[in-house]
């Protein structure tokens, strides 16, 4: 994959991503465990399109970016929850 398809592919996952989350059941999310939660996001990504089953570079890719930061993103979640569950 050359840099330029990477950096697209890197830039499309990532606001894709973001949009699953600020918009996704996060209560639901954050009950997932981290290899289900990453294992739901990249298949999220793969049914929005973004690789092939056949592409195994880019599927490399998107696990790697995953789980570079999904610690980042269920902290996020954690985070955008906690003023919701004190308001119940």
């Amino acid at each position: 994959m050359d840099t330029s398809t990477r950096n697209h592919l890197e830039t499309r996952a990532i606001e894709e991503l973001k949009e699953i989350l600020e918009s996704g059941d996060r209560h639901y999310l954050l009950n997932l465990s981290r290899v289900d939660l990453g294992k739901a996001l990249e298949l999220e990504l793969y049914f929005l399109g973004l690789y092939s089953a056949e592409d195994a570079e880019a599927r490399s890719f998107i696990h790697a970016l995953v789980e570079a930061n999904i610690e980042n993103w269920r902290k996020a979640l954690a985070t955008a929850e906690a003023p919701r569950a004190r308001s119940r």
